[in-house]
């Protein structure tokens, strides 16, 4: 769902087979590999003594290799496959381990290096032959100055080739393949409990529980009146959002946006199609637009969504920005005054969640393509329980976690990254 399907940074990403996720600017990186086959024994040896003063922090060094030299700034190491980023975080992290410099000078003096590989052509999100990319090494050593230094060229870079159209597209799931495949309901352990597409992707999760019930709190957050809100979901999957709006919120008005038939047969066996309150749209959202219009219009002229979620599956990052320009700022409630913050807008947020750096980096583009419509986002963090790793403990003792593996079935991991899930809140920027 939201990012669970599709990826979007360097490499396919595992989000839910999304929902999410961001491209992918993996070709440079593949041509770059070509150009290292056909490489001159005289240009590794420059490249290789490039990655060596990157590791001693050799700036002067650095840029005349680069300058004169025309070393190239993208080499990674021929056994580690580090690359000289890797190689410039390491020497940061030996020069405060080791020696008795000023950490704040050599701190500068790295995070400087960084933007000279970085301007020549470095790959932020290259990773080495572990799979760690330079940030993920920034992050694990504790150099959090350098860490940020990766996230920012990654921000920048996305930005960049978004705006210019030159991304390669990501192996999204097609949407129909998905729907014309069955979906199997499973129990990876007890009381845990997973929808699986037909090659094995999580199409949503019970670890998810607790991040659903601080969202659907959102979604009511701003409800004006004492009669229940007026909401939409964008994909049903285990109905866990859906129950949660249902059971401790009691909507005036709740519409559920679900495309695949076996997930609609389910919900017709237990009952979803006759609760009073709510309306079934069968599809995708994209069929449905005016349909959603037009149940709101039925209830009354002014009548607006108090809230959104949005959580479907197989669906790239441009699917969700085409979902925030043809329904959320059409159909969510503006604030009526000063005192009002208007309707919420809510997203599983798994843009990047296989890698910290990743998630990190589109963190902050989704903040930056947003604002575009008039939205601004806020993330607040979800840790603890709201993870997959601590997901199915035992209610006798909450230290100690089920044993098992959660993901038991499923072919990949969507969320596989130590950092806390961040929860986003979604409403209209106010007037300047």
């Amino acid at each position: 769902m939201a990012d669970k399907a599709v990826q979007t940074i360097a490499e396919p990403l595992p989000e839910k087979p999304q929902s999410e996720t961001a491209p992918a600017p993996s070709a440079a990186f593949d041509d770059e590999d070509d150009d290292e086959d056909s490489i001159t024994p005289e240009q590794v040896a420059v490249n290789e003594k490039l990655l060596s003063r990157c590791l001693a922090l050799d700036l002067t060094g650095i840029r005349t290799l680069l300058d004169k030299l025309d070393a190239d700034a993208w080499w990674q190491d021929q056994t580690t496959c580090e690359s000289c980023l890797h190689a410039v975080i390491r020497g940061l992290h030996l020069v405060r381990t080791t020696s008795a410099t000023t950490i704040a000078d050599a701190e500068s003096t790295a995070r400087e290096c960084l933007s000279v590989l970085l301007a020549e052509g470095a790959v932020w999100y290259a990773p080495c032959g572990r799979g760690e990319t330079p940030g993920c090494l920034a992050r694990r050593l504790g150099e959090g100055v350098l860490y940020k230094t990766i996230v920012d060229a990654g921000v920048r870079a996305e930005l960049l080739l978004r705006a210019l159209s030159t991304r390669t597209p990501t192996a999204t799931p097609n949407p129909q393949t998905y729907l014309n495949a069955p979906v199997t309901y499973t129990t990876p352990l007890q009381d845990t409990h997973t929808l699986l597409d037909s090659d094995g992707n999580a199409v949503m999760m019970s670890w998810e529980t607790p991040i659903m019930e601080r969202s659907a709190a959102l979604l009511f957050s701003s409800v004006r009146g004492e009669v229940g809100g007026v909401v939409l979901n964008i994909g049903f999957g285990l109905g866990i959002i859906d129950s949660i709006i249902q059971e401790q919120h009691s909507p005036a008005l709740h519409i559920i946006v679900e495309a695949h038939p076996d997930v609609l047969h389910k919900m017709r066996a237990t009952g979803w199609m006759e609760r009073p309150s709510v309306v079934v749209l069968e599809g995708r959202w994209q069929d449905h637009v005016e349909s959603i219009g037009r149940v709101l219009g039925e209830r009354g002229e002014e009548v607006l969504l108090d809230g959104i979620y949005y959580d479907p599956f197989g669906e790239s990052f441009d699917d969700f920005l085409s979902f925030a320009d043809q329904v959320v700022t059409p159909f969510l409630r503006p604030p009526a005054d000063t005192t009002d913050l208007g309707g919420t807008f809510s997203f599983f947020n798994g843009f990047g969640a296989d890698r910290q750096t990743f998630y990190d980096v589109y963190l902050q583009v989704t903040q930056i393509e947003l604002l575009e419509y008039g939205l601004g986002v806020e993330y607040e963090m979800l840790d603890g329980e709201a993870l997959p790793q601590n997901a199915g403990r035992s209610v006798g003792n909450k230290d100690e976690p089920v044993a098992g593996d959660i993901w038991k079935g499923t072919s990949r991991k969507y969320w596989d990254i130590p950092g806390g899930y961040q929860l986003p809140t979604v409403r209209f920027t106010p007037p300047a």
